[in-house]
């Protein structure tokens, strides 16, 4: 079992740890899509952020930044867990 990844030299060269990150990034984002195409009403604050990051990772695939996953790993992913679990329970 791999143990988790705390550097982000380590992120970049591990190619199965990326690619599988990426498409649960990918996973998130189309997730906001659905609920934004179902319930148009239902706004989460960074909604286009997210979905536009999606398109990048599915469409774009060839453009994507370590950086830019590395800092969504660790900046932005508690964030949206904290919200969606709000909206969950209201």
């Amino acid at each position: 079992m791999l143990g988790p990844i705390n550097l982000f030299e380590e992120y970049t060269v591990d190619l199965k740890i990326k690619s599988a990150i990426e498409r649960q990034l990918g996973i998130v984002g189309e997730a906001i899509k659905k609920i934004k195409e179902t319930d148009p009403k239902e706004l989460l604050k960074y909604q286009k952020d997210i979905i536009g990051f999606r398109n990048i990772l599915i469409h774009n695939y060839d453009t994507i930044d370590d950086a830019v996953v590395w800092s969504v790993i660790k900046d932005d992913l508690i964030t949206l867990k904290v919200e969606v679990l709000e909206k969950l329970e209201s």
